[in-house]
């Protein structure tokens, strides 16, 4: 571990980050037998290469098809991608907070980022939320230098790493939204309006996003339903709907920053901030605190439903607002340092511990214990014992399809419940020229697959084990192929 107490900053930085990389993605590669949903179900999208897909905009299923090609099959890519994402958001963090602060308030301001739960214990799973962190980061470090030094390159930059904010998730609007309110609000920064530099950033975003727009037309906003729908109340009262949902989302916000509170502590009793609010403080609660205001403020007001993930990217400049407002005049390095260095291990350590003894604990399997290998080998043996060549497409949900198409060797795309709204790069009439696989649960079996391909054979039932040492009852699986049209006898 790096000397925190009385090293300078140039060398911790990058050893914390080098490390921090290291363990996120060297422990969940050693305890994590199956990648977990969201990376699977993001792989399912990503090898079909689309300009948008049913839940999400392309950004990181892109990027995690490109990671899982380095070593197809093996789950490390992708812990290393989620590693990246982070360290690289850390280190847009780092590079902001010397804008305002000295070497070592900077590099403290970084370092109580590993103290959020969304940096740390959750960010293996690589998913629409986890790229948004580097995105986010980088957006607003080049806004600020755009808009303190000036010059068309930092709000080009600006306008490409917010367009790609977008393209990972449209929640970077309660980023962007801020942002531009500043530009209009703020005395101090309003005249950069009579500057070509917020046209430039416009212009390139747009650039940047016109594919997935034109996409999007053609798929009825398809992402834009979808968001929407995951969002929309259910049958709960309307005190319910515009109370409790923003409650209960700022209620596990505060659990996620609870360790961060403890670093905070740790350095000694915070101060009172100043009362005046110059351009510097203005400008990170505009980044850093008005998009967590925006999102509890349209769950208020329209009684959107919140996902507690859905606050992965909202405390990205948590610890630099910690340090701007509220350091301790004199700070207690060395106790800073033992707490954080414990918590740096410890959750890591919890990590894997429970991923190693949940299925013992609960006699249940996680999704991590599935055996989407056995799985994947079951269906290309099925088929090539039938069929010649490889398998081309897999029929199931997104889960157990998904896994198939992720670590069969022949990588087949994967047809979404069968259903061409959801994955709209297969039709049923290539799964009857090609031939396909349909996996399904025993207790959910699909129906209408007989009558929509009429040369489905079914295959004996699968039994798979878990892939945990624990006594779980077997996975019971349902098989089929479907016979391509050259090796089909029936009409």
């Amino acid at each position: 571990m790096p000397r925190l107490d009385d090293a300078p900053p140039g060398a911790v930085v990058p050893a914390v980050l080098v490390l921090h990389a290291a363990l996120w993605t060297l422990v969940p590669s050693l305890v994590n037998p199956n990648l977990p949903l969201d990376a699977v179900e993001t792989l399912a999208w990503g090898h079909a290469w689309q300009w948008g897909y049913d839940k999400h905009p392309p950004l990181s299923p892109w990027l995690a098809e490109l990671a899982f090609t380095a070593a197809p099959g093996q789950g490390w890519p992708l812990y290393l991608l989620s590693a990246l994402c982070v360290t690289l958001a850390f280190w847009a963090v780092w590079h902001l907070a010397r804008e305002f602060l000295a070497p070592v308030p900077a590099m403290i301001a970084m370092l109580l980022l590993e103290g959020i739960y969304y940096h740390n214990f959750t960010s293996p799973e690589f998913n629409a939320n986890v790229v948004l962190l580097p995105l986010w980061g980088l957006s607003v470090l080049c806004f600020w230098r755009a808009l303190t030094r000036g010059g068309w390159v930092f709000w080009a930059l600006f306008g490409v790493f917010g367009a790609l904010g977008l393209l990972g998730k449209y929640f970077t609007g309660f980023l962007i939204l801020p942002l531009g309110l500043f530009l209009l609000l703020d005395r101090d920064s309003r005249a950069v309006w009579r500057t070509p530099g917020p046209y430039l950033a416009m212009g390139v975003a747009l650039a940047v996003l016109s594919p997935h727009l034109i996409w999007m037309w053609g798929h009825d906003f398809q992402t834009l339903a979808y968001a929407v729908a995951r969002s929309a109340a259910r049958s709960e009262s309307m005190l319910v709907r515009h109370l409790g949902y923003p409650a209960k989302f700022l209620l596990a916000q505060g659990m996620a920053l609870a360790p961060m509170l403890l670093l905070v502590a740790a350095l000694g009793r915070p101060s009172w901030p100043a009362l005046g609010l110059n351009r510097e403080r203005r400008f990170l609660i505009a980044a850093g605190i008005a998009p967590l205001v925006l999102v509890v403020l349209a769950s208020a007001v329209f009684g959107l439903r919140l996902r507690s993930m859905w606050g992965t990217p909202l405390f990205l400049f948590a610890g630099l607002l910690a340090v701007v407002f509220f350091l301790a005049p004199k700070l207690n390095r060395r106790r800073f340092a033992v707490v954080w260095c414990s918590l740096f291990l410890l959750a890591p350590a919890l990590y894997g511990a429970l991923a190693l003894a949940q299925p013992y604990i609960t006699g249940k399997g996680k999704r991590v214990h599935f055996p989407g290998r056995a799985l994947a080998q079951e269906a290309e043996a099925a088929w090539s014992a039938r069929f010649a060549g490889p398998l081309p497409i897999v029929i199931g949900s997104e889960w157990l399809a998904g896994n198939v198409g992720a670590y069969a060797p022949s990588r087949p795309q994967v047809y979404i419940a069968g259903d061409p709204a959801r994955a709209p790069w297969v039709s049923d009439s290539q799964v009857r020229e090609r031939g396909a696989a349909a996996v399904w649960d025993m207790d959910n079996p699909p129906s209408g697959l007989a009558d929509r391909f009429s040369c489905l054979e079914s295959q004996p039932p699968l039994e798979l084990s878990w892939d945990t040492g624990a006594e779980l009852p077997p996975v019971r699986l349902g098989l089929a192929l479907i016979a391509p049209a050259a090796a089909c006898s029936k009409p």
